[in-house]
């Protein structure tokens, strides 16, 4: 078993939970999913999976992983492993930080979907492109509206 230094877990946990707030927890305002981090990364890697194994919800689960006489878990309180078995602490973290880059980059893909200005006109994008320009070096242009031409 590899052994993991508390560095390397603070830094995982800090990467996944600066995602979840940016991409989940800033959006909508909801605090489960920083919750549920907390509680996964709580969760003592000897816990095995019981013979019965049942999925509850993000919440059940963070409170039966956050008690501390807790000693059963469930399909949803450990991270994922490869032939269904506990992952070791070196490969839970290393998907901690791969779950934690795949958010980023699919945040940054859809901010790069809007910034080409899919879906839009080509008179729209060329406004705007015009508009996001002005701005970048100081500038600001007026507004028009359809009722204000002469």
């Amino acid at each position: 078993m590899s052994h993991v230094s508390p560095a390397e877990v603070r830094s995982a946990l800090r990467a996944v939970l600066r995602a979840v707030d940016r991409h989940l927890t800033h959006i909508n305002g909801n605090r489960q999913w920083r919750q549920e981090v907390i509680a996964r990364f709580r969760a003592t890697p000897q816990q095995s999976l019981p013979s019965s194994t049942t999925v509850t919800s993000p919440s059940a689960a963070a409170s039966q992983a956050a008690e501390p006489g807790s000693t059963t878990a469930t399909a949803s309180s450990l991270p994922i492993s490869p032939a269904g078995h506990p992952p070791t602490p070196a490969q839970a973290l290393a998907l901690a930080r791969e779950w934690a880059e795949l958010a980023n980059n699919i945040a940054r893909h859809k901010e790069l979907l809007l910034s080409y200005n899919i879906g839009l006109d080509v008179d729209e994008r060329t406004k705007r492109m015009v508009e996001a320009t002005a701005r970048r070096v100081g500038f600001a242009l007026p507004s028009t509206s359809a009722s204000g031409k002469k």
